[in-house]
């Protein structure tokens, strides 16, 4: 996409977002009055091919036709990150008509909830002690405060339980967290403006966002393929989650989601400035698939 040249590592890697350029081909015409799925057909031929502008004409045209039309709306979001002069907040626009059109909600925001600590021997990536929500699929943790006094980091969370360090005796914990609920299975146009969202997020340096879409993609969407250029997959889904993460300090996330793709050799300690680059490396791996 054009605008990967926003997305960019603040150390030593430099990474694309599976991005290309496109090569442009001749369009053809129709040699009778088009229907709707001949018209999408040579839409997305020609946004394949790299013809951008005509591929744009024929989605637009769709649209005219029905403002409700999801895989039209898709097609123009895409479309708006490839021309010349990317245009990421209406790409947003469209790719969020969609979700709304869908009415269904794959995020729901907790506030502050108070949870029991506890602390136990094994816990990862020493932690010594954790917090068990009544909410499960935890896609984003935004602060873990402690009474009386700020939890100290590192931390990191997996689907129901949040982990950190502390030296304070057993007491109340506050949290805020993002949750993951489906509510009905979401189909691939769905999914697909989804992954839009969040890759938009990430070149918008929004990490947060970025990850609140893109983990929930990588947790539960295994088959993810987008069959377009650029032909987003499922491992590209898991680096770039773990890039985002990783720019917000959640190393421990990190690493959870590059485990994902079956890594073995993954550092004992994420939050070791050491694993640094180990981890960067694999993202770069999975980004570029």
């Amino acid at each position: 996409m054009k605008f990967k040249n926003k997305i960019i590592f603040p150390l030593v890697l430099s990474l694309s977002i599976i991005l290309f350029t496109g090569c442009k081909k001749k369009e053809t015409t129709f040699s009778e009055e088009p229907s709707r799925d001949a018209i999408l057909q040579r839409a997305w031929s020609n946004y394949d091919m790299g013809n951008f502008e005509i591929a744009e004409f024929w989605f637009d045209s769709l649209i005219a036709l029905n403002l409700q039309d999801r895989e039209a709306l898709l097609g123009k979001g895409y479309t708006l990150l490839e021309r010349e002069e990317y245009d990421l907040s209406s790409a947003l626009s469209y790719f969020s008509l969609i979700l709304a059109l869908d009415g269904v909600s794959l995020v729901e925001k907790i506030f502050k909830e108070i949870a029991n600590v506890y602390t136990g021997a094994g816990l990862p990536y020493g932690a010594t002690w954790a917090i068990r929500t009544n909410k499960r699929n935890i896609i984003w943790v935004s602060s873990v405060i402690e009474a009386p006094a700020d939890v100290h980091k590192p931390f990191y969370f997996d689907d129901t339980l949040v982990y950190f360090k502390s030296t304070l005796p057993d007491t109340l914990v506050y949290i805020d967290y993002v949750t993951y609920v489906p509510q009905v299975p979401p189909d691939d146009i769905f999914l697909w403006a989804w992954a839009g969202i969040g890759f938009i997020y990430l070149a918008q340096e929004k990490n947060t966002l970025a990850a609140e879409y893109l983990s929930s993609l990588a947790r539960r969407s295994r088959g993810f393929y987008f069959p377009h250029y650029p032909f987003i997959k499922y491992t590209n889904i898991l680096g770039s989650a773990a890039y985002a993460y990783f720019r917000e300090g959640l190393y421990g996330n990190a690493v959870d989601v590059l485990k994902l793709s079956g890594w073995s050799d993954y550092p004992s300690d994420p939050f070791d400035p050491a694993s640094y680059f180990k981890i960067l490396s694999k993202i770069e791996e999975l980004m570029n698939d």
